[in-house]
Order: structure tokens, then C-alpha cells, then sequence
């Protein structure tokens, strides 16, 4: 079977939501010390740049208390390609809540 690697997921909340949402609940009300940010994107967004996703649902919303780290590299591709603009990637990831990096 084929799988998919830094796929980009369109959809709506409600459908976002629908699925993804009470796994992260439960994992947050049962104190989870680390998140990592997916290499894949969010209606064209990459995640370790979508403060929507990090900060204001995961660290707002359900008051995740922990840290946020990305994934090997995955800063490096926010860019495409990756590392075009470094500057800008730190920046991005660290303004949508990433609060280590693995880089």
C-alpha cells in the first residue's frame, strides 16, 4: 500500500474538527508534555507554520501546557524549496507557537 508523506489535508472545521479533535482532547486533559508539528500542511499552510493550529487551538483553545517541537528539518520546509528563506522559516515557526526546534 502506498502512503503519503507532507501531504497537504483541505477541509473545513467542522470536518477537521469532526475527526482530529478528540484525540487531542483526551491526550491534553491527560497532561501530554510534548507535541510535534506534522511535516504535512493544512489547506496549503504548513503546520510548523500555522499559528491557528498551534497556538491559538492547541495552546488557546485546550490550554496545552507543554512543549511544542518540530520535526527533523521540518522548519527548513516551510520553504519551497527548502531553506529559501531560512530567516523567514525561524521567524514563521516560532511566531505560530513551535517552541523547539530539531533542525
Amino acid at each position: 500500500m502506498g502512503r503519503i508523506n507532507e501531504n497537504n489535508t483541505v477541509a473545513d472545521n467542522a470536518t477537521l474538527f469532526g475527526i482530529h479533535r478528540p484525540p487531542f482532547e483526551i491526550a491534553v486533559k491527560k497532561g501530554i508534555a510534548s507535541n510535534m508539528a506534522s511535516y504535512s500542511s493544512l489547506n496549503g499552510v504548513k503546520m510548523h507554520a500555522n499559528r491557528a493550529m498551534i497556538t491559538d487551538y492547541l495552546k488557546n483553545t485546550l490550554k496545552f501546557q507543554g512543549f511544542v517541537i518540530s520535526d527533523w528539518l521540518g522548519i527548513d520546509k516551510i520553504t519551497t524549496p527548502p531553506r529559501a528563506n531560512y530567516t523567514y522559516s525561524i521567524e514563521a515557526s516560532i511566531n505560530a507557537g513551535i517552541d523547539m526546534t530539531l533542525n
